[in-house]
């Protein structure tokens, strides 16, 4: 997420309006003001890519985990039928 956003702010230079990343859940937003700052917005556009992404990442930790866990109960019983 953090990659994204900074990704955004600098994809396009000093191009102006709103840019929108990671499944157009984050938006960039790059305006000039009338006193000639810049003015830089940055938020969440649409929570539920984040959301959805965070259950699959979940679910596959803990899917390498119970796979890592079954494999090491079958070195154990493995190692205690060669004794």
């Amino acid at each position: 997420m953090t990659v994204t956003l900074v990704w955004l702010m600098f994809s396009s230079g000093s191009t102006e309006g709103r840019r929108l990343g990671f499944f157009d859940s984050l938006f960039v937003s790059v305006d000039q003001r009338e006193d000639g700052t810049t003015g830089l917005e940055v938020g969440l556009a649409n929570p539920a890519p984040l959301v959805i992404a965070f259950v699959v990442v979940t679910f596959l930790l803990l899917a390498t985990l119970a796979v890592y866990d079954m494999l090491v109960e079958r070195r154990a019983q493995l190692l205690a039928e060669a004794e």
